[in-house]
């Protein structure tokens, strides 16, 4: 399963403030967002609307390093947090923040369970019940090969029986 690096392209800002990210959206179709981190300044930018939307329908997207290229320089980032408007179809504002090679972070990542139906103890009319949508890791990243973090974990649910439970920790390995 391959992922494409995405590359979103991003101007700098230089006027800041509820009025002129307003206009920034309403005016020019862009998302005022700030890249932040790593013992550096941070950086007002603003991303194409239509770019990041189109990113964001990848599930992957918000999982993953990713770079943001500024006037030519590209910085490897991960999102941190998004900021939607009520009831548009509208990012109002992105929280990015930089990463460097061999970065420790923590992310929250989905976890997808396959084969319920098939399990032996919804055969024998039992249910599954989740209790958690996603998980949160912590890793050590390495953007050599601009690859994902961790873009889902998947549960396979082949041999559970009625009343088995299944926990992260007695999981037999996490890859």
């Amino acid at each position: 399963m391959s992922e494409q690096h995405v590359v979103l392209q991003a101007e700098l800002r230089t006027d800041s403030g509820k009025g002129s990210s307003r206009r920034l959206r309403r005016e020019e179709n862009k998302v005022p967002a700030i890249i932040y981190g790593e013992k550096q300044e941070p950086k007002t930018i603003s991303l194409l609307h239509n770019k990041l939307i189109k990113a964001l329908e990848t599930e992957a997207f918000y999982s993953s390093v990713f770079s943001v290229d500024i006037d030519g320089k590209k910085e490897d980032v991960i999102l941190k947090d998004l900021h939607r408007h009520p009831y548009k179809q509208q990012i109002l504002h992105a929280d990015l923040l930089r990463i460097s090679r061999n970065s420790a972070i923590t992310k929250l990542v989905p976890i997808h369970f396959i084969n319920e139906e098939t399990s032996k103890g919804v055969k024998l009319g039992g249910q599954v019940s989740h209790s958690m949508p996603e998980v949160e890791i912590k890793c050590l990243i390495s953007i050599t090969n601009n690859q994902s973090i961790f873009i889902r974990v998947i549960i396979l649910l082949v041999t559970n029986c009625q009343g088995d439970t299944f926990t992260i920790t007695n999981s037999s390995k996490i890859r």
